[in-house]
């Protein structure tokens, strides 16, 4: 989790690079980019069928990767878990 944890934070920071937003604001952006990440992207990019586009989509593979031993239930997907692990920081 701690990897996880650190490429989600890492994430936090490409989506706001100037630290502009509040806490709440990334959560929730990172919550509905990690939402399209992986319905869309993700299935492919495990699957070999395409590579990560960017450096976002780079630690998003790395959060992932880091979630997969993790139960579906317990893994941080909401802005409400998402703010906690940022809040940590």
């Amino acid at each position: 989790m701690v990897l996880r944890d650190a490429a989600l934070r890492r994430a936090a920071e490409l989506i706001d690079p100037d630290d502009e937003l509040s806490t709440w604001a990334v959560s929730s952006r990172l919550a509905a980019t990690l939402g399209r990440f992986e319905a869309t992207a993700w299935p492919r990019i495990r699957a070999g069928a395409r590579r990560p586009r960017d450096s976002l989509e780079t630690v998003l593979v790395a959060a992932l990767e880091h979630d997969a031993e993790i139960p579906v239930s317990q893994r941080p997907r909401s802005a409400r878990r998402l703010y906690d692990i940022l809040s940590k920081a």
